[in-house]
C-alpha cells in the first residue's frame, strides 16, 4: 500500500541533476513492491480528490510533463482551466502540451487565453 505524492520542487532538482522524472510514493506498508506502477495512473476510481486544487492540477501538468506524457498533462491542464478560469495557469500548461503534441491551433489559442488572464490580473492589481 502506499500514497501518490505530487511533487514538482522534486522533479526539479531530479531534472538539475539530470535524473529522469520520478513517481514519488509513501509506502505505507511493510511490504513494498518495486516493480508496481505508483504515480498518477496507479489511483483507483475516485481516489483523485473531486475537486483539486489549482497547486495540485498545476504541479501534476508539470510533472506529466516531464514525463513526455503529454495527453493525460492536456487532460489535466482542460480540467484546471475550467476549474479555475480566471488563473492563466491552465491556459499556460495547455498552451505547452498542445504545443508538444502538434496541436498549433489550440496552442495558439491557449496562449492567447493565458496572455488575456495575465492582462486581466493585472488590471485587478492595478485598481
Amino acid at each position: 500500500m502506499f500514497v501518490v505524492c505530487i511533487w514538482a520542487k522534486g522533479q526539479q532538482i531530479r531534472k538539475k541533476l539530470d535524473l529522469p522524472p520520478k513517481d514519488f510514493h509513501i509506502t505505507l506498508s511493510k511490504h513494498d513492491v518495486h516493480d508496481a506502477e505508483k504515480g498518477i495512473t496507479s489511483l483507483v476510481s475516485g481516489a483523485f480528490p473531486e475537486k483539486p486544487s489549482l497547486e495540485l492540477l498545476d504541479n501534476l501538468v508539470y510533472t506529466l510533463h516531464l514525463k513526455e506524457d503529454f495527453f493525460s498533462a492536456q487532460e489535466y491542464a482542460i480540467a484546471l482551466c475550467l476549474q479555475y478560469p480566471h488563473s492563466p495557469t491552465g491556459s499556460i500548461g495547455l498552451w505547452d502540451t498542445a504545443l508538444k503534441l502538434g496541436m498549433h491551433k489550440l496552442s495558439m489559442l491557449a496562449f492567447a487565453c493565458a496572455f488575456a488572464r495575465l492582462e486581466d490580473s493585472n488590471d485587478d492589481s492595478a485598481k
